[in-house]
């Protein structure tokens, strides 16, 4: 059996990837990373499957059903033609877990995955719906790239919240799916330790909550106060991704 890796467009991958994707936290993830290479598997030239790497790191992996006999070849393959690193991989895709597994490897959690859990009363912080003019303004902040921000922008998923000198913060709420969201705070360094993260989060969960979208929150394992700004707004953590560094042969 002869595998072959052809690079492809976001829009191809994410044609193929809607046919056989792992769940809605795989897609949530995928949709907040900017810089990433997507690639389409063959097998004897017949197209199985989508993966797409990261930084030098597999985080998606999906083969056909009828294909998947296949997958653990594969994927090795691609592990050692396309000299990569290793893979991101949350606990609930346990089929590019197993595959990681596969492969000598060293592993750790370098990212948390929160849920929306319980409403809780807060103090209300107004939102506004980020407009195109607002994009300087946030950009400049450091969180997000300007390209980012401006695609956001204009399918209105990025809401500010301001203060009396201008925008103290701002939340994205990006649509990954038909039931899921991903949402992330950010807050001007000057105004950190007063709340300002929480409120963003728990108005927003409450947000996508209402339209009938779960939200799910990504959050690095050693950002404390990030993890405790997503607890006090109510959020509890449910899922883990782990790291896999693998070994060079």
């Amino acid at each position: 059996m002869n595998f072959g890796f052809r690079r492809i467009n976001g829009e191809e991958f994410e044609i193929a990837l809607s046919k056989s994707a792992p769940n809605e936290i795989v897609g949530a993830a995928l949709s907040t990373e900017e810089n990433a290479n997507a690639y389409a598997i063959f097998a004897d030239g017949k197209n199985i499957g989508v993966f797409r790497e990261c930084g030098g790191f597999v985080d998606c992996f999906a083969v056909d059903s009828d294909s998947y006999r296949y997958a653990e070849t594969a994927f090795s393959e691609a592990i050692e033609n396309l000299d990569l690193s290793g893979a991101k991989a949350f606990t609930a895709d346990s089929k590019l877990v197993s595959l990681c597994l596969s492969l000598p490897h060293t592993a750790s959690a370098d990212k948390l995955c929160y849920m929306f859990s319980v409403e809780r009363e807060r103090t209300y912080v107004p939102l506004r719906c980020a407009a195109i003019s607002d994009l300087p303004n946030l950009s400049a902040l450091g969180f997000v790239s300007e390209n980012r921000l401006e695609k956001l922008i204009g399918r209105h998923s990025v809401y500010v919240c301001d203060g009396f000198d201008g925008a103290v913060g701002f939340g994205i709420a990006e649509r990954t799916g038909e039931t899921a969201s991903a949402i992330s705070a950010f807050v001007d360094v000057r105004y950190r330790c007063g709340g300002v993260g929480s409120a963003i989060f728990h108005r927003l969960g409450s947000l996508c909550m209402d339209y009938a979208q779960t939200p799910i929150a990504f959050c690095d394992a050693n950002d404390f106060a990030c993890r405790k700004a997503l607890d006090n707004a109510g959020f509890a953590c449910f899922e883990k991704r782990l790291k896999f560094n693998f070994a060079r042969r």
